[in-house]
C-alpha cells in the first residue's frame, strides 16, 4: 500500500501551489475582495504560509461573520478554508471546502487536478476509503495522469469490499502497463488476483495467477495455477500425468503422495524411466524412504529401475526404424525424451504427428512441445504448444507450458 510518506506528499503539493496563487487578487473577471474582508484574508493567508493552520482557520471564521459575500469572496474564502483544514487533517471540512471551490467555476482548471490529488490523499490518510475512491475518480475523470492516484484508486476499492470494482481497476491499470511496454508491479498483480479471489471470479483469478508467473514466477503461485487448471469444468482425467509434469517442472513435488502417484501414473504409461527419475527426486529431498509407507516407496522404486533397464533395451532396438504405427511412435518417441535421447523422441514425436492417424493428437502435439522444453529448443516449442487445441485441458496446459519455457529455455 502507498505509504503516509506519499500521503503528506500530496498534501503538501496544494499547499504550495495555492499559496502561490494569488488568492486575494483580482480574478479574470475583475472580481476584488473588499476591505472588510480583506483584512482577516491576509492575516489567514500569512498564517498559512506559516504553516499555522488552526490559527489560520480561526482568523477565517472573522471573514465568515461578514455577510452579502459575492461568489468570488465566497470563492477565496472556502479556498483558504479548504488549505488551512487540509493542513490540520480536517478532512471533513477540506472537502466541503474544496468542493465549494471546484463547483464555483472560478478556480483555474490548472489547479483543479492537484486539489483532487490532495483529497485523495487525506481521505486515503484518514482510512475513507469510500471518499478516497470518489475523489480518485473525479481525478481520473478531470484527464489526471498520475501513476500513484491509479494505484490508489485500485487500493481504495479493494480496501472498500468492492473487490469487482478494485479487479475491474486494477486490470486496466495492469493492460496499460503491458501495451507501454512496461512491467506491472508485484503489488498491483497480486492485489489483482486478491481482487478476483475475494470476488470469486475464478477465471479472472485464474488470469492473474497467468500474469504473476510471467513477470514473478514464484512456485507458491505455479502451485496455485497449475491445481486450478487441473480443477476447471472439462478438464480430462487423463491428462493427469501431464498436470505432474508441469507441476514438476514450475511449483515441484512436495509430498510423498505426489511422488508416489506421479511415479506410479508414469509406469501405467509406458514410462518407467520417467518413474525412475521421479522416485529418485523424492528419496533426493528426503520426503520418500522413511514413515510407514516406506515399504511401498522401496517397492516401486525397485520396480520402476527394473523396468526402465528393461525399457532401454527395448527403445535401442524401436529406434532403428522399426516403428510404422502413429500411436507407437509418439509413445516410443516421449520414452525416448525420458531415458535422455531428446533429439531421436522429437523426431519421432514429429513424424508420429506428420502421419497422422493418432488416437490423441492434441495431446501428443503437447507432449512434444513439452519435450521442446525439456531439451532447450524453445522456438520450437513454443511454435508447438500454441498450435494445440482441443477443450479437454490440453490447450490449457500447453499455454502454461508456453509461459514457462520463456522464463527457463535460453
Amino acid at each position: 500500500m502507498w505509504s503516509i510518506r506519499w500521503c503528506r506528499g500530496a498534501l503538501s503539493a496544494i499547499l504550495v501551489l495555492a499559496l502561490h496563487a494569488g488568492a486575494l487578487a483580482q480574478d479574470g473577471n475583475g472580481d476584488a475582495v473588499r476591505p472588510a474582508l480583506g483584512r482577516p484574508l491576509s492575516a489567514a493567508q500569512q498564517l498559512l504560509k506559516e504553516q499555522k493552520f488552526a490559527e489560520a482557520l480561526d482568523r477565517l471564521k472573522e471573514a465568515d461573520a461578514v455577510g452579502d459575500k459575492t461568489g468570488y469572496e465566497s470563492f477565496v474564502v472556502e479556498h483558504m478554508r479548504g488549505m488551512a483544514a487540509a493542513g490540520v487533517g480536517d478532512t471533513a471540512t477540506a472537502a466541503t471546502s474544496f468542493e465549494a471551490v471546484l463547483a464555483s467555476g472560478k478556480l483555474p482548471p490548472a489547479e483543479r487536478l492537484p486539489i483532487l490529488q490532495s483529497m485523495t490523499a487525506m481521505f486515503y490518510k484518514a482510512k475513507d476509503y469510500p471518499k478516497t475512491v470518489q475523489w480518485a475518480k473525479r481525478y481520473v475523470q478531470e484527464g489526471g495522469t498520475n501513476a500513484q492516484i491509479r494505484a490508489v484508486l485500485g487500493q481504495a476499492l479493494y480496501l472498500s469490499n468492492d473487490f469487482a470494482g478494485a479487479a475491474l481497476e486494477l486490470s486496466a491499470q495492469v493492460q496499460a502497463e503491458e501495451a507501454s511496454g512496461r512491467k506491472p508491479t508485484q503489488e498491483q498483480l497480486q492485489l489483482l488476483a486478491s481482487s478476483y479471489l475475494r470476488a470469486k471470479d475464478d477465471a479472472g483469478y485464474a488470469t492473474a495467477l497467468e500474469k504473476l508467473v510471467t513477470w514473478y514466477p514464484s512456485k507458491e503461485s505455479w502451485a496455485d495455477l497449475v491445481d486450478r487448471t487441473q480443477r476447471k469444468p472439462g478438464f480430462s482425467d487423463k491428462l493427469a500425468l501431464d498436470g505432474f509434469r508441469l507441476q514438476r517442472a514450475t511449483a515441484g513435488l512436495h509430498e510423498a503422495a505426489e511422488f508416489m502417484e506421479m511415479a506410479q501414473l508414469s509406469m501405467e504409461a509406458g514410462y518407467p524411466s520417467e518413474a525412475r527419475a521421479v522416485l529418485d527426486d523424492g528419496y533426493k529431498a528426503g520426503t520418500l524412504g522413511k514413515g510407514s509407507d516406506v515399504a511401498r516407496q522401496n517397492a516401486l522404486r525397485d520396480k520402476a529401475n527394473q523396468a526402465a533397464v528393461a525399457d532401454a533395451r527395448l527403445l535401442a532396438q524401436q529406434s532403428a526404424g522399426t516403428i510404422k504405427d502413429s500411436n507407437g511412435l509418439a509413445t516410443t518417441g516421449l520414452a525416448l525424451v525420458f531415458s535422455g535421447q531428446a533429439d531421436a523422441g522429437i523426431a519421432m514425436m514429429k513424424e508420429a504427428l506428420s502421419k497422422g492417424g493418432l488416437r490423441q493428437t492434441e495431446e501428443t502435439r503437447l507432449r512434444l512441445g513439452m519435450a521442446c522444453v525439456m531439451a532447450g529448443r524453445k522456438e520450437e516449442a513454443l511454435a508447438t504448444l500454441k498450435a494445440v487445441q482441443g477443450s479437454n485441458g490440453a490447450s490449457d496446459l500447453a499455454r502454461l507450458w508456453a509461459l514457462h519455457a520463456r522464463d527457463t529455455v535460453q
